[in-house]
């Protein structure tokens, strides 16, 4: 899933957040800090930030994405939390340079009461879609029968139940819209300083299209209107895929990483509409099934543009993480690997990645 911001300890390298479910209600949140020099080695390892015993969260309830929520500078990891029976509540997990199982101590600034909102409906990402320095965190919901609205929950640098609210500002009324075949990214992919709604659509068949929804000030229902800067009819096979963004080329939009069976795919961000305004232009090999990687994006290397880091299940709780180094006019072509555990020491197939 998309993110606004990846730097979750502030150090000007961008981190990967993991969330590790042990099973039971047992949870912890490592982080995965990047590094000015990559390396074929161990000498960066993920560390906790924060952790909670058995039968007191339950991660499986959990949808997360990545920003800075609060404008303290470091990203924020941001939790929404499926309590059951339409009862929501959205916890910020505050970045911070610390290490400990309380470190990122999480705190609550939004709550539904039952039978009011469905996590298990929305899709989730955040960036700055509203331009005021601050992630937002931005939920498709899906209402049924193809109709689907785009909720903003605004960043604030309130710490408690409240401090941010929800509204809409677009919504497909029904039989126009189907959230279970759009997955969402979020970056400024139009270049005019506010995040995007990036959604990739599949209409079935080896059709897709890549919608823009623009980042907007305005809090009325019908403040986006959502337009293609690209659509495939029949080419390109995307069965199975993650979406995630990041000025991968350096330009200064966000760009669009598709990550799909062994290799990804990349389209460059535009302000342009219609059919190929842009292209999947690259496509880089890496030989890791999807049910094998997640990925983030971030400045993990500090080179100034944006890197794809790929969390790896090698099998038999053997975990690796690899970093594919944007730069100009395109990435690399070579991965390199930044973190190896070992054997039955953490199991990628119980996390999710911010």
């Amino acid at each position: 899933m998309g993110a606004g911001s990846t730097d979750f300890n502030g150090d000007g390298f961008a981190d990967m957040s993991i969330l590790y479910d042990y099973g039971g209600g047992e949870a912890g949140l490592f982080v995965l800090p990047g590094k000015p020099v990559i390396d074929d080695g161990v000498t960066r390892s993920p560390y906790m930030v924060w952790s909670v015993p058995r039968g007191n969260f339950w991660p499986s309830a959990m949808k997360i994405t990545a920003g800075d929520f609060n404008g303290d500078g470091r990203s924020d990891v941001l939790a929404l939390y499926d309590y059951g029976g339409g009862e929501a509540g959205l916890f910020i997990y505050p970045g911070t340079s610390a290490q400990g199982s309380t470190a990122a101590e999480p705190y609550l600034v939004w709550s539904a009461p039952r039978g009011n909102f469905w996590p298990s409906v929305m899709k989730i990402t955040a960036g700055d879609f509203n331009g005021d320095g601050l992630s937002d965190l931005l939920a498709l919901y899906d209402y049924g029968r193809g109709e689907a609205g785009l909720f903003v929950f605004p960043g604030t640098t309130g710490r408690y139940q409240g401090a941010t609210s929800p509204y809409l500002v677009w919504h497909a009324p029904p039989g126009n819209f189907e959230v279970s075949r759009a997955t969402p990214a979020a970056g400024d992919f139009n270049g005019d300083g506010r995040a995007d709604l990036v959604v990739m659509y599949d209409y079935g068949n080896n059709e897709y299209a890549l919608w823009v929804m623009q980042g907007t000030t305005s809090r009325q229902p019908d403040s986006v209107n959502p337009y293609w800067c690209w659509h495939s009819a029949g080419w390109t096979s995307f069965p199975r895929y993650q979406l995630n963004t990041g000025d991968i080329n350096g330009d200064g939009r966000s760009d669009l990483v598709v990550a799909v069976d062994n290799a990804t795919w990349f389209l460059s961000g535009t302000a342009g509409s219609g059919d190929n305004a842009t292209w999947p232009g690259l496509y880089l090999t890496d030989g890791i099934s999807l049910n094998d990687k997640k990925i983030t994006v971030g400045d993990f290397n500090g080179n100034g543009a944006a890197d794809v880091i790929t969390l790896v299940d090698k099998g038999n709780g053997v975990a690796e993480a690899w970093v594919t180094p944007g730069g100009v006019p395109a990435p690399s072509r070579y991965k390199q690997r930044v973190w190896l555990s070992g054997s039955g020491q953490f199991w990628p197939s119980v996390t999710k990645v911010a």
